[in-house]
């Protein structure tokens, strides 16, 4: 009773400073690249600081044990660190991009409704591409995870290299994410990188599985290859952000209202939604398969169709969320083009007028 209620406690607080935070970059950054900078910085930094708890935490166990007290100084330990984080977020942040001068949260136009979330999908076709593909590429980044312990107990003979499929993800997104904004700049936007790293992904999961097919390979070959096609793959994620700040301008040019927090938390909603299918249906996959865990305990294989599954499942799932993932990207996503070119021009007049107007 009392991890049930922590853990609400937790998800709310998570929650409440979580969409504040990401709400951010929709006015810290004003244009493609800076977005895309910032986009590439916050990746780093989920990807240094999940490093971190998982460097620290079994180093704690491994001296206290897996017990309630090893746990209990995990959970301080990392509590005091993301404590510290999250205040040093808040004492160093400053807004200074001001995109609407006079403006008063008593006016009527400013004021926020339910319904306008509903409005955004009715008329915010970059919005609703982000949405669906926050809920398919949870999915099958979620699916991929889940299923790979599997794979390298059970079809590789080799569970020790899955402590290592993290570390060589973090350190491939990290080597990504800094060539990205270089990248958005050459190729003219965040969308057709993500595209791009989504096609790449793609191609090298379903060639591995291709592969497996018709020939064992090596654990470590395994290791490297899916954990480049999975960086890929991911970092649609870890780009995203400076999309949603696209978005909240469309929206704005839409409508006239700006309505960060409401979106970026619908947003975030979506990708728990993601997280919650996928998750719920690994647990029933798992038995669907036909997957025995006493066969595994005894060291006697699995069934060749259960095998079959699992290949499937780690390697063809994430590669097929990652094409529904580049549809919603290339036929939904429409700030493009002309379009795109109304969007910088209006947002370069309201600039413009506010520092106007700071200069009276």
């Amino acid at each position: 009773a009392a991890l049930f209620l922590f853990k609400i406690v937790y998800e709310l607080g998570y929650t409440m400073m979580n969409i504040g935070m990401g709400s951010l970059l929709g006015t810290m950054a004003t244009n493609d690249p800076e977005r895309a900078t910032l986009s590439s910085a916050r990746g780093m930094g989920s990807t240094v600081g999940s490093l971190v708890s998982m460097v620290a935490i079994p180093q704690i166990l491994s001296r206290l044990g897996e017990n309630p007290q090893g746990y209990f100084w995990s959970a301080v330990v990392c509590g005091v660190l993301g404590g510290f984080s999250i205040l040093l977020h808040y004492l160093w942040t400053e807004e200074r991009n001001i995109t609407e001068k006079n403006s008063d949260p008593n006016d009527e136009k400013n004021k926020v409704r339910f319904t306008d979330i509903i409005n955004v999908f009715k008329q915010n076709r970059a919005f609703l591409a982000l949405s669906l593909h926050s809920i398919i590429i949870v999915f099958g980044t979620t699916i991929y995870s889940q299923f790979n312990a599997y794979m390298y107990a059970d079809v590789l003979g080799d569970i020790s290299l899955l402590s290592y499929t993290s570390i060589i993800s973090m350190v491939l997104t990290i080597i990504i994410l800094t060539f990205a904004p270089g990248l958005v700049k050459r190729f003219g936007g965040t969308v057709r990188v993500i595209r791009a790293a989504l096609l790449i992904g793609i191609v090298l999961m379903a060639s591995l599985f291709g592969v497996m097919l018709g020939t064992d390979i090596p654990a470590a070959v395994f290791l490297v290859a899916s954990g480049v096609g999975f960086a890929m793959i991911n970092l649609s994620v870890q780009m995203q952000w400076g999309l949603v700040g696209e978005s909240i301008d469309y929206n704005e040019y839409l409508t006239g209202k700006r309505t960060e927090g409401a979106i970026y938390g619908t947003f975030s909603l979506t990708r728990r939604v993601g997280q919650t299918i996928s998750q719920s249906l690994a647990v029933l996959m798992i038995g669907w398969i036909g997957y025995n865990p006493e066969l595994t305990n005894a060291g006697i294989a699995q069934a060749d169709g259960t095998i079959f599954s699992i290949k499937f499942m780690t390697l063809v799932v994430p590669a097929i969320a990652a094409l529904g993932s580049w549809a919603c990207f290339k036929f939904i996503w429409h700030l493009e083009g002309d379009l795109r070119d109304k969007l910088t021009l209006w947002k370069d007049s309201k600039t413009a007028d506010v520092e106007g107007f700071d200069e009276e």
